[in-house]
């Protein structure tokens, strides 16, 4: 955990974001409400901040999850007027590796040496290229250009300034409309109706999850958590994060199509003619480029509950006057960009960027995301009308800023208890965690084997336990180990 003060409420997002998700899931699900209790959040107003440091508690043979490659994190750069800027690279992706190694002409890898190493390397070679912030910036968009990942730390009134703050914060926190479709003749939609046979909320509702890294992969996994059926779809031409990748992949199946090829295409398609939900997380207009968007989907199933999460979206706008919205990026990114790491290091007088203590944008919209796929379901099972969902993690971040801002002193007190709270669920016998088997198919060899994780804070409250079937979901899984297919 940060050993910094957070002047954010964001434990406060996420007791608002789960207790959302619990009220659209007492509406949707075959469960009665009874059943599903939200007296936890309540009794232990901590339990869903435990839910936002899941990458940060969950082990695999015992270890900790290494979370960031020896490229990525927060650079110095000394500029000619005497003050100092900061960028944040994101290189856990080895094609913005690449691209951060082309644009400072570092030639082979530098990640072959230490880590300690490779960040003096980079941190030489960004110093070399940027010394304006005007350079700095300018780094940053040639890096973009050649698909890198990073982000200049901005203070809050430069982000208030920037026209995508006006739109973002004139936008829904969660935006659910209809799905149109471009078809002159749909097919009859295929609208999920609940059916309680698992005993879970959820049961029977199939989702396609196309996410990757962080929020996408907790909104889907919270679906699963609750009995949806959920069919993780990469393929095995994009970098995998290994432990991560398992850890989000709770209650999953996965399989491997490359969508790229007519054959990954078409059978994607089939699945669509299935499902209930798609969930993506692909930059916008990523998958409307491969025919895959909310428009031609809808002419396969009209009744498709289509859910979109970004970083720099604007949800429920088409506009695409702000460049910035389509661009690459992740929690620890947005951060930087809407000001939130430098009132952070401000507020705790820091000599460094101060972000949250948590990937809390990420987490907060994964429940979001949730929540609104739970709405649009209800509204889909009323009218037949397929919805789009969408939510992203600038507009997270507006949110996080709209709930206020901690005294030093109370600030600190969080920070002490929080710590204390997280130190003692993680702790063995901690009734809050447990140890799952991975799953590996056919694969063969030393490969990790027990994930020990953070119990899932709702499904607890009304998995039967009698029935293993309706316990808290299946196991984890190594990525592309199913087949292309739901569970009949």
């Amino acid at each position: 955990m940060s050993p910094v003060a957070c002047p954010f409420h964001f434990e406060r997002a996420a007791s608002i974001a789960v207790t959302r998700f619990c009220r659209a899931l007492e509406t949707v699900g075959a469960v009665p409400a009874a059943r599903i209790t939200v007296a936890p959040l309540t009794t232990d107003p901590l339990l869903p901040v435990a839910a936002f440091f899941d990458d940060r508690i969950i082990r695999i043979d015992g270890d900790r999850l290494a979370l960031w490659d020896a490229v990525s994190g927060d650079y110095a750069v000394p500029w000619r007027s005497g003050a100092v800027g900061w960028i944040r690279l994101h290189a856990n992706f080895s094609v913005h590796r690449r691209a951060v190694y082309t644009v400072l002409e570092l030639g082979q890898d530098p990640s072959a040496v230490s880590a300690e190493e490779t960040k003096r390397k980079v941190s030489l070679a960004i110093r070399s290229v940027a010394d304006s912030a005007v350079a700095l910036n300018a780094f940053a968009d040639r890096l973009a250009a050649v698909g890198g990942c990073s982000s200049v730390m901005r203070s809050m009134q430069e982000w208030h300034a920037d026209p995508l703050y006006k739109a973002v914060a004139e936008s829904p926190l969660i935006h659910i409309g209809l799905l149109s479709s471009k078809a002159s003749a749909a097919p009859t939609p295929h609208t999920w109706q609940p059916n309680g046979h698992s005993g879970l909320p959820l049961s029977g509702l199939k989702v396609l999850d196309l996410t990757r890294v962080l929020a996408g992969p907790t909104c889907c996994k919270i679906l699963a958590a609750h009995g949806a059926q959920v069919l993780h779809v990469s393929s095995d031409n994009l970098d995998a994060l290994g432990p991560l990748d398992i850890g989000t992949s709770v209650g999953k199946r996965s399989c491997y199509l490359d969508l790229k090829t007519e054959e990954g295409k078409g059978k994607l398609i089939d699945l669509v003619k299935e499902a209930h939900v798609f969930v993506q997380a692909y930059r916008p207009g990523a998958l409307e480029s491969l025919g895959l968007g909310p428009d031609e989907l809808s002419a396969i199933n009209p009744g498709l509950v289509y859910a979109s999460i970004s970083a720099y979206g604007v949800p429920g706008s088409e506009d695409a006057s702000i460049p910035q919205t389509r661009s690459r990026g992740f929690d620890s990114l947005v951060q930087m960009y809407t000001g939130i790491c430098h009132e952070s290091m401000v507020f705790n007088n820091a000599d460094k960027p101060c972000p949250l203590p948590c990937q809390a944008l990420d987490y907060a919209a994964g429940w979001l995301a949730a929540s609104g796929i739970l709405e649009a379901l209800q509204a889909t099972r009323e009218d037949a009308r397929g919805r789009v969902v969408e939510v992203s993690l600038v507009r997270t971040s507006v949110w996080l800023e709209s709930l206020g801002r901690k005294t030093h002193e109370d600030a600190e007190a969080d920070s002490q208890r929080l710590a204390q709270y997280i130190a003692g669920a993680e702790s063995e016998g901690s009734p809050l965690m447990e140890e799952v088997t991975i799953r590996h198919g056919d694969l063969q060899g030393d490969h990790p084997r027990v994930l020990r994780k953070l119990r899932h804070i709702i499904a607890a409250e009304y998995a039967d336990a009698s029935k293993p079937e309706a316990g808290i979901c299946g196991p984890p899984a190594r990525l592309g180990i199913d087949a292309a297919a739901f569970v009949a």
